[in-house]
C-alpha cells in the first residue's frame, strides 16, 4: 500500500489528499440529507443525533473491517501482534484504506439507534432521506483511492490508448518496472455518481407511495440504494487487486473455505438478498403466493449461480473474464429487475401521500 499523498503539512498536522476527498464525500452526505430533510420541516434534533453517530460508526466499522482483513498493512514489523496493529489503524490514517460495507452498516446502525431513541418513527424513514447522499459519500470514498494506490485492476492493460487516466494509472514495482492498471476506483466513482441520480429520481417519485400491508411505506428509497450499491460493488470488487478477502486471523479454521472470498462481495450479495426477500415476503403476504413468485425464486437461484459460479468463480479459477463478467452483470441486472418488480407488486396504485 502506497502512502497517501500529503495535501497539507503544518507542524505536526498532516492532511492527505485522500482525507480531503473523503471530507468532500462526508460534506456531500450531510448537505444532501439536510437539504431533503429541511424541505419537509422535520425535527432537526433527529439529524443532530443521526449525523454524529453515522460518521463515527461508519468510520469505526469501515476501518475495523479493513484492518481485520489486511493486518499486514498496519504492521510496523513482521513481529507485531494482531492486537498491537489496531491502534495504528485508528491513529495513522495515512496507512491502509476503508472497507465500504462498514460505511453502509454504520449509517444503517446509526439510523436504527436514532429511531430507538424516538427521534424518528422508523429507521427506514430516516434512511430514505440519507440514501442519495450516501451514494455521493461512497463515490468520494472510492475517488480517494487515487491518492493511496488502492482499488486498481488486477491485470496490466496493454492497449496504448487506454494507458492513461481516467482509464488506467501507472504502477511501478520494486524493480522499477512500470505497468498500467485499470483505475477501478474511478470507474466505481462514476457509477456511484450515476446511481445518485437514479436514487434521487426514485426518492422524488416513490418515497411517499402507499404500500400494501405488510410492506412499509418507509425504507424503500434506502432499499433502492442498496440494489445499485450492491450490484456495482460486486463487479468492481472482482476487478480490483486488493479485495478485502475473508482471511480470518482468530478463526483460522475458516480460512480453508473463505480465504478466497471477498468480504465486500459477500456483504453486497447479502444486501441484495435482503431487498429481494423483503419484497418477496411482502408481496406474498399482501396478495398470496402465485406462479409469479415461483418464477422470481427460480430466477434468483439461477442469477446467484450466474454471479457466483459462472461469474466470479470462473473468472478467478479459469480466467474466463469476458464471459464471466458478462454473465455476472446480466445476473445482477436480473436480480435488480426482480426486486423492482416485487416492489411494484406491493404498490400497484400511484397513490401518494406525505
Amino acid at each position: 500500500m502506497n502512502s497517501n499523498a500529503i495535501a497539507i503539512y503544518w507542524g505536526n498536522i498532516i492532511i492527505t489528499w485522500s482525507s480531503v476527498s473523503i471530507f468532500f464525500g462526508v460534506l456531500a452526505f450531510l448537505t444532501m440529507t439536510l437539504a431533503f430533510w429541511r424541505n419537509r420541516r422535520k425535527r432537526s434534533a433527529a439529524l443532530g443525533c443521526f449525523f454524529p453517530l453515522a460518521i463515527v460508526l461508519a468510520f469505526i466499522l469501515s476501518r475495523l473491517f479493513h484492518w481485520y482483513f489486511n493486518m499486514e498493512q498496519y504492521s510496523a514489523s513482521f513481529g507485531a501482534s494482531a492486537f498491537s496493529t489496531i491502534s495504528t489503524a485508528f491513529t495513522r490514517l495515512n496507512i491502509g484504506s476503508y472497507c465500504l460495507p462498514g460505511v453502509i452498516l454504520g449509517i444503517w446502525l446509526a439510523a436504527g439507534i436514532t429511531s430507538i431513541l424516538g427521534f424518528v418513527p422508523s429507521s427506514g424513514f430516516l434512511l430514505d432521506f440519507a440514501a442519495p447522499g450516501t451514494c455521493l459519500l461512497v463515490a468520494f470514498i472510492r475517488l480517494s483511492a487515487l491518492f493511496n494506490g488502492s482499488c486498481i485492476g488486477k491485470r496490466p492493460v496493454t492497449i496504448p490508448i487506454l494507458q492513461r487516466f481516467p482509464f488506467c494509472i501507472a504502477v511501478t514495482d520494486s524493480a522499477g518496472n512500470v505497468s498500467y492498471r485499470m483505475a477501478v476506483f474511478f470507474l466505481e466513482f462514476v457509477l456511484m455518481f450515476l446511481a445518485f441520480f437514479l436514487v434521487l429520481r426514485f426518492f422524488y417519485l416513490n418515497r411517499t407511495v402507499r404500500m400494501y400491508y405488510p410492506c412499509k411505506s418507509s425504507g424503500n428509497v434506502w432499499r433502492n440504494f442498496l440494489i445499485y450499491y450492491s450490484a456495482i460493488e460486486i463487479v468492481m470488487d472482482s476487478l480490483r487487486t486488493d479485495s478485502p478477502l475473508m482471511h480470518f486471523t482468530f478463526l483460522t479454521k475458516l480460512n480453508a473455505y473463505s480465504a478466497f472470498i471477498s468480504f465486500a462481495q459477500v456483504t453486497a450479495m447479502a444486501f441484495l438478498l435482503y431487498v429481494f426477500l423483503y419484497y418477496l415476503i411482502c408481496s406474498i403476504r399482501s396478495d398470496g403466493f402465485s406462479w409469479k413468485h415461483l418464477v422470481c425464486i427460480v430466477l434468483l437461484l439461477l442469477s446467484l449461480a450466474g454471479v457466483g459460479f459462472f461469474g466470479e468463480y470462473s473468472i478467478q479459477r479459469y480466467g474466463r473474464e469476458i464471459s464471466g463478467y458478462i454473465i455476472m452483470v446480466l445476473s445482477l441486472v436480473v436480480i435488480g429487475a426482480m426486486c423492482g418488480l416485487l416492489y411494484r407488486s406491493c404498490a400497484p396504485e400511484p397513490d401518494y401521500y406525505d
